[in-house]
């Protein structure tokens, strides 16, 4: 394969100097997905490939170890989710960021007996990794970050020891439910969603305060900080960017029966995305200096996508020299269609994509279902290019989310703020059976009652010798999080696993012809772990 050129560590200034403040002549027309290019190139974490380790049955012996990203240095992780990346301006690495990880010991054969004590309780900690390669087609390899006084052991976003949390933040910064001098959880479910380098200095937003004991809505009280991160071993957080709900006081409600209420209203950048706007973008915003962008939803699956920037030398202590909010949320287009309005209320914010159907119209009220999302500027084609996972609203028939509609989408625009393309569903793991990339080829899946079309939501997932009424099921089982000490156990052959938080990496995107092969991780609930996948895509 002969390629034209390829996207890695691309600095601000050469993104600016391919913008005038004008229109660029040089943007692609379109992006349009291959249909059936969408596959699993390698698993990116975890000690060996699951899919060729699979033990087969509860009882069975694994298969051959599968090599995996992770493998070319010691560490102690066996399973987690994320992978989210960007570029350390500085040393030229690529950064990931990986959620509530499960431990296995160093130096142990791999067993799914737990009586072999083999597997650490991380009680979900966070880590990071770094890597040098430059393009999507070399060997892929991580490295994690290790704690200073003992190398083997991966470095976890934390205040250090055994505690799952970070120091407060400082006095006034927190929420106004959450007490001065409370530590900023970092247990299951809340994890570093995004992270920038700027200047030299790398900066991690992180979801904090879920409950995974509130069935209904684990992220009702959650909410984002932004923590800066000395490059060795300490993390200090800062200023909260937005929560889930602000509890705003209404004085008098319409039918006047009650006063001084505290109206939960929707906030909408708890789960982040991060890019830095070059200048060359800024000035078309009015700024003299660089932008950070916060693509943003505030409920897990529960809203479609928001944006809002704030000028660099701002980003720490989100305020202007005038000591007010220097952060401004998009609020729509002018009449043209294309031109960004914005305020300074995150109330007055609008959704820059909506998934409310998951075509990208605009819908009312907002609710869509985005979970994760990732944006890069690709130099190939000129575009902004965004992956996040959507299309879960409910399938009447079912009562569950819709197996046609759910998965990865894509989209693109000429700018920033858009406006975005309708997004295109690129990954659908049911879809993506018939191909062998999805469900029963390295994403798990299990039904009770396969005859059940409520309950067989992809009946071609499973292998057709099984003619069981229950308890069938397909594809590589476990690892899985939250089992306790047996990541492999029988817990790990009832939950069907799925796709989530595509991230891209931007460094890998790269152009063949007319052919763009754009590179993202992929995690995936059962197997419990990250593998980087492609989708291909023609340009006009």
């Amino acid at each position: 394969m002969s390629l034209n050129h390829h996207s890695q560590a691309i600095p601000a200034f050469a993104i600016a100097s391919l913008f005038t403040l004008g229109a660029c002549s040089t943007f692609a027309a379109s992006l349009t997905y291959i249909a059936n290019t969408s596959k699993k190139i390698e698993q990116v974490s975890g000690p060996c490939d699951w899919v060729s380790w699979d033990p087969k049955t509860i009882y069975g012996a694994p298969g051959p170890c599968g090599q995996t990203a992770s493998q070319w240095s010691a560490n102690q992780v066996l399973a987690q989710g994320l992978g989210y990346s960007f570029e350390d301006t500085v040393n030229k690495n690529l950064i990931f960021l990986f959620g509530d990880t499960v431990g296995v010991q160093s130096g142990v054969t791999l067993n799914p007996n737990p009586a072999q004590k083999q597997f650490i309780q991380f009680n979900a900690k966070d880590t990071m990794a770094k890597s040098k390669t430059a393009t999507g087609d070399e060997v892929f390899n991580i490295r994690y970050l290790t704690q200073p006084a003992v190398p083997t052991a991966p470095l976890f976003i934390t205040s250090g020891g055994s505690l799952s949390q970070l120091p407060p933040q400082p006095d006034g910064m927190q929420p106004n439910y959450i007490a001065n001098g409370t530590p900023v959880a970092m247990a299951a479910d809340d994890i570093a969603t995004s992270g920038i380098s700027i200047n030299g200095q790398t900066y991690l937003i992180v979801q904090t305060g879920s409950d995974a004991t509130n069935k209904s809505d684990p992220y009702a009280n959650s909410y984002s900080v932004l923590v800066s991160f000395d490059g060795v071993s300490t993390f200090t957080p800062g200023r909260t960017i937005s929560e889930s709900y602000y509890r705003i006081v209404s004085t008098l409600t319409p039918d006047m029966i009650c006063t001084s209420c505290k109206v939960p209203t929707p906030g909408h950048f708890v789960f982040t995305a991060l890019y830095e706007a070059p200048l060359a973008v800024a000035q078309q915003l009015g700024l003299a200096e660089p932008a950070i962008l916060i693509y943003g939803n505030g409920q897990f699956r529960q809203s479609s996508l928001y944006l809002s920037y704030i000028p660099e030398s701002a980003f720490w202590s989100g305020l202007d020299a005038s000591g007010n909010s220097a952060t401004r949320y998009f609020t729509g287009y002018q009449r043209d269609g294309k031109t960004p309005t914005w305020s300074s209320s995150e109330l007055d914010a609008k959704p820059i994509v909506w998934d409310n159907p998951p075509t990208g119209a605009a819908a009312s009220p907002d609710p869509g279902t985005i979970g994760n999302t990732s944006v890069t500027f690709d130099t190939n084609t000129n575009l902004w290019l965004m992956t996040y996972d959507g299309g879960h609203q409910i399938d009447p028939a079912t009562g569950k989310p819709s197996e046609a509609t759910k998965g990865v989408y894509f989209t693109y625009a000429k700018m920033p703020w858009g406006p975005w393309l309708t997004p295109q569903l690129i990954y659908n793991a049911c879809q993506a059976h018939s191909y062998a990339q999805g469900f029963g080829d390295f994403i798990f899946y299990h039904t009770y009652d396969q005859s059940n079309p409520k309950d067989n939501t992809c009946p071609t997932a499973l292998p057709s010798g099984i003619m069981l009424t229950k308890e069938a099921y397909s594809g590589p089982a476990g690892p899985i999080i939250g089992s306790g000490l047996d990541p492999f156990g029988s817990e790990a052959f009832t939950k069907t696993g799925g796709p989530f938080a595509p991230e891209i990496i931007g460094r890998f995107t790269e152009r063949d012809g007319n052919t763009l092969r754009v590179f993202y991780n992929l995690s995936t609930w059962n197997p419990y772990t990250v593998v980087k996948m492609e989708s291909d895509f023609t340009i006009k």
